[in-house]
């Protein structure tokens, strides 16, 4: 608050130009790399995903850069399913799959039921989550793909449940979502959110056995460079059959005063001022040094 009042604070993406700012604002702003990722899901059973090619060309016309300046730097380009700073980060590896690249577009496009720009009407679906930027980064990938591959998307903003209700339906063409971790391990990404076989349902039409059994693999193998390369296969499984387009981790901003002490720090030198992957934060937190009002 530019009053002073507010001691922590998580700033909204619209009010970073007023903390980025100002030398006295930018000591109180520290960064975190959420571990929360932002991708789509083309249903791979629904035209015009069902189409590999059509798949291929989505996943390099989407500009990742041009997403974090339009938030403020409020997210880093993805280019596989862990988040930085997580177990099972693998950087740039996978890159190639999922650049922002013209030419690749339209070579695949040349492949595809859709050379002609003969597109089907196509929705996405998203969740009403504003104050996470979603709104303002789906709106911005849909303006990406109609200008890249001539496909127009209409939006559908959702409340949480009927939302995924819808999800697990299997039904709609698109998926704008965000994974929050909910422990800093691959397997609550590769098999929680991908695996195929759950008794509760899936999230998305895509399947791979091959996939499957690594997910199963991975839980159970013990050694962690082995693990790595079990979930490095799962990884280039789901970027050759495009069973997702990463785009960005998130980047959040909170605001403190000087006299917010005992926020915990990770390796990365990132304040982690959430408990929902640290639950003891709020035993570390306190106040010390507030003049009395």
């Amino acid at each position: 608050s530019e009053a002073g009042e507010v001691e922590y604070a998580l700033v909204p993406g619209a009010d970073l130009p007023c903390i980025q700012d100002g030398a006295a604002r930018s000591q109180e702003r520290q960064p975190w790399v959420e571990p929360l990722i932002w991708k789509i899901l083309p249903q791979v059973t629904m035209e015009p995903w069902d189409d590999l090619p059509a798949r291929q060309a989505l996943q390099h016309a989407i500009d990742k850069d041009r997403i974090n300046d339009l938030t403020n730097g409020g997210g880093d380009p993805a280019y596989c399913l862990m988040p930085p700073g997580l177990f099972g980060y693998f950087g740039e590896e996978f890159r190639d799959y999922s650049d922002f690249d013209l030419d690749a577009v339209q070579e695949s496009l040349a492949q595809s039921r859709y050379a002609d720009g003969n597109w089907p009407a196509v929705t996405m679906i998203l969740r009403n989550e504003a104050q996470l930027n979603s709104t303002i980064m789906a709106e911005d990938v849909a303006a990406q793909i109609l200008e890249n591959l001539g496909l127009e998307i209409e939006l559908q903003i959702m409340d949480l449940q009927a939302f995924r209700e819808l999800q697990f339906s299997l039904e709609p063409q698109m998926v704008w979502i965000r994974w929050f971790y909910d422990y800093p391990d691959p397997n609550n990404g590769y098999f929680d959110m991908f695996y195929s076989q759950k008794e509760s349902g899936r999230r998305q039409a895509w399947s791979n056995a091959e996939f499957d059994q690594l997910t199963i693999d991975g839980k159970e193998e013990v050694e962690p460079e082995a693990r790595l390369d079990i979930y490095r296969e799962c990884e280039r499984i789901m970027n050759e059959d495009v069973a997702y387009v990463p785009i960005v981790y998130r980047n959040a901003y909170y605001v403190y005063k000087p006299w917010v002490k005992g926020v915990p720090v990770n390796r990365q030198g990132y304040v982690t001022p959430n408990g929902n992957i640290y639950v003891g934060m709020w035993d570390t937190v306190y106040i010390s040094g507030r003049e009395s009002a």
